[in-house]
């Protein structure tokens, strides 16, 4: 431990360093995940599957019969009849007290509701809806931002610093070639803004690289492949060197299919950010190029504008995973390298190399390019330290994945070759008890306990101010809070028992798969070494925590967004995002208070009755020719909308997303969200016991050829198609109706 004490403080001193010349208020929390991994692994050796369930205490659930018949609960009759049950749902519904029935309809959550309510039936608010809610919002809001401001920031800040390399390259002939790299660099990150996919000819020139070298790299892009040298595939020349770069994440995915503007954002910024196409830290050309773009970025102004992008994405989904000017700025300046002709000789940029070694400020702890491990060899492949203009944020759940695949996985002496996880493997590091049983035969299959025990050690590490880093972290830490089962004397008996606990597993997947799709351009993806209706009742899941850390997202989220209007954030647009926040901090206050109640068997009042029946709600507007649909009602407002686009509210949205890749197999990992199921429960509630009727996820993960990473459009016809849409979880299965 002591060398990792030695660590902390390096890094804290060179993030406090970070925060003073930025202006921040505070330093963030100190990246040392790798460090804290790789010293606590060895608290495990060889652990088992048996050791690893002993040491977290899991059990198998007690899965007692219901003391009560949910056919004689009230509503029982209304809900088969409205639903159309068939006699195996029913069955279902009888022994477990809970069955979900897959939709053939596609719905949205908000949909879902609707039907609910015109069905007078009584209304289980879900986690899930809620949930579903945060997503459409953070995917909207950052799309806003996106269009509205991030885009031209970016580009102005390319252009800028682009403008500034021929005059730095006349005044200081040393470092012509780094210029020029710098320039190439700069150059491929324009075109693939500004430019169509597969246009013949350059529309922003460069100004030292050749020509010929620009769309040499634009082709490679368009191409989509995933180089892999090991099997014979092709590799990529760059910077002086040939590096193995997976095209194939070039793909605009997520909602940057919805316009030509945003998949040229998407191309662009997965240059500037992914770490194979980044400049490697350890190689003097490419780190003389690194400075030498840090300087023209700082001289020109450009990082500026750059600051925009970054305060954002920072406040969304988190802090690069590697070097960037903000942090080289001020190694330059400590080694005096800012002047002119400093970064000319070789010695003075071994030394700047040795500097960003021992600080490790150029280290990465998700591995997300191609490297290659023998697996006679019990040593790990160091990853090679990289710098990018905007490199991809660390997040925690990619963390996690990239520490339970090879080449991190060592029993008894010998490298285990697991080529892809799970999404399963996520929550358990999260502290879910039901996904470690659901894990035992992937355990035994691959021998990694060890692992899996320390990345909940590292994350249970986690203080308070690394979970609210960020409103990525905050979500992740929303869904943790997920994982116990609520506790009191008036938890219904449903919520004890297994098939609660697969429900529940399944909420949090989904909605991470939700976070991913939202977040995956940004986020670094982990890779493997190689009418006249009511309610007539309403019953909130019952997680406090839950809906006491969604208000903390929120409350935090309206702060910090206030800061960004000395951004170039419209204040008007600011305007629009804190009042979202405000009122969805407000509505999870009161559904924490209505969970509360509902435990402490007390009753709910006139108005929070109301509150529950006004949950959705749909009028006619416009004229008799041409009447429109408004919706209503306290869940749609926490729908944020941008303008121009507000059937999102209502309209079905499945999402996809791919969140780590095998390299050598050429898959990727997909998860995913489907069609809208509705969870029938039966809810014993201080002695009221009535059948409540509830919108629920249905969750999706398979592999796909990384050549054809999914699209939303494609996985929506995909789901369309009975014979192209891949199975439910077999754990999910016999809760499934039928």
């Amino acid at each position: 431990m002591r060398s990792l004490t030695r660590r902390f403080v390096k890094f804290v001193t060179a993030t406090c360093l970070l925060a003073v010349s930025g202006g921040a208020l505070a330093a963030p929390p100190a990246p040392i995940e790798g460090e804290m991994f790789e010293s606590w692994v060895g608290r495990y050796p060889d652990m088992t599957t048996r050791d690893l369930l002993k040491h977290w205490d899991i059990g198998r659930l007690a899965d007692a019969p219901l003391r009560f018949k949910p056919s004689a609960a009230a509503f029982h009759a209304h809900v088969v009849k409205a639903l159309s049950l068939s006699k195996e749902a029913v069955a279902q519904l009888e022994k477990d007290g809970l069955v979900i029935m897959p939709q053939t309809d596609r719905y949205s959550m908000a949909a879902a509701l609707y039907r609910i309510y015109t069905a007078d039936m009584p209304l289980l608010v879900t986690t899930d809806s809620i949930l579903d809610a945060m997503h459409r919002s953070f995917d909207s809001i950052l799309t806003d931002l996106e269009v509205t401001v991030l885009r031209a920031a970016v580009k102005d800040a390319l252009f800028t610093a682009q403008m500034a390399l021929p005059d730095l390259a006349r005044r200081e002939p040393s470092l012509a070639v780094a210029a020029q790299d710098a320039d190439l660099y700069l150059s491929v990150a324009l075109n693939l803004l500004e430019s169509e996919p597969n246009h013949g000819s350059l529309l922003m020139a460069p100004r030292l690289s050749a020509p010929a070298d620009v769309k040499a790299i634009l082709t490679k892009v368009h191409s989509l492949k995933l180089e892999n040298p090991g099997l014979g595939g092709d590799s990529t020349p760059l910077y002086g060197r040939s590096r193995a770069v997976d095209w194939s994440q070039f793909k605009p995915r997520g909602h940057y299919t919805e316009s030509v503007q945003l998949e040229r954002y998407f191309r662009a910024m997965m240059w500037l950010g992914r770490a194979d196409t980044g400049f490697e830290a350890d190689d003097v050309r490419q780190l003389r190029a690194a400075s030498v773009l840090t300087r023209v970025m700082d001289e020109s102004g450009a990082s500026k504008r750059m600051g925009v992008v970054r305060n954002v994405v920072e406040l969304m989904v988190g802090r690069a995973d590697n070097l960037g000017p903000d942090a080289l700025l001020p190694v330059l300046r400590d080694q005096k390298l800012l002047a002119a002709g400093a970064l000319g000789p070789d010695k003075a940029i071994t030394e700047l190399a040795d500097v960003i070694a021992a600080s490790n400020l150029a280290g990465q702890r998700i591995r997300s390019q191609y490297v290659v491990s023998l697996p006679e060899d019990p040593k790990k492949t160091e990853l090679p330290p990289v710098f990018q203009l905007f490199g991809q944020a660390f997040i925690l759940d990619s963390f996690v994945l990239s520490k339970v695949v090879y080449d991190d996985i060592l029993f008894k002496g010998k490298k285990q070759e697991r080529r892809m996880p799970t999404g399963l493997d996520v929550m358990a590091a999260l502290g879910s008890d039901e996904a470690t049983r659901l894990l035992m035969s992937e355990l035994d299959a691959w021998n990694y306990a060890q692992n899996l025990a320390t990345l909940r050690d590292v994350i249970e590490s986690w203080s308070g101010a690394h979970w609210q880093d960020n409103l990525y972290s905050m979500w992740l830490d929303a869904l943790r809070s997920l994982n116990e089962t609520p506790t009191g004397n008036g938890v219904p008996e449903v919520m004890k028992g297994t098939a609660w606990a697969r429900k529940m597993t399944q909420t949090q997947l989904a909605s991470w798969a939700q976070l991913r799709h939202d977040t995956i351009l940004y986020a670094k993806q982990s890779e493997t070494a190689s009418v006249g209706c009511v309610y007539p009742v309403g019953y909130v899941e019952p997680y406090l925590a839950f809906y006491e850390k969604l208000g903390r997202f929120a409350g935090e989220a309206r702060r910090r967004f206030k800061g960004l209007e000395s951004a170039g954030v419209q204040a008007e647009q600011l305007e629009r995002y804190m009042s979202y926040f405000e009122n969805f901090e407000t509505t999870m206050t009161q559904l924490r208070t209505l969970a509360g109640k509902e435990l402490a068997g007390r009753p709910f009042t006139k108005t929070e009755e109301q509150f529950l029946k006004n949950t959705i709600e749909k009028t006619d507007a416009g004229t008799a020719y041409f009447a429109t649909p408004e919706w209503n009602g306290w869940y749609v407002k926490l729908i944020f909308i941008r303008r121009g686009v507000e059937k999102d509210a209502i309209d079905a949205h499945p999402t996809i997303a791919d969140v780590h890749t095998d390299p050598d197999a050429g898959k990727v990992l997909e998860v995913g969200t489907g069609n809208v199921d509705l969870t029938v429960a039966a809810i014993d509630n201080h002695g009221d016991r009535a059948i409540y009727v509830g919108p629920t996820f249905s969750y999706y993960e398979f592999t796909q050829p990384a050549s054809d990473r999914l699209t939303d459009p494609q996985w929506e016809a995909m789901l369309s198609s009975p014979n192209k849409a891949p199975a439910r979880p077999a754990w999910l299965q016999p809760y499934l109706g039928k």
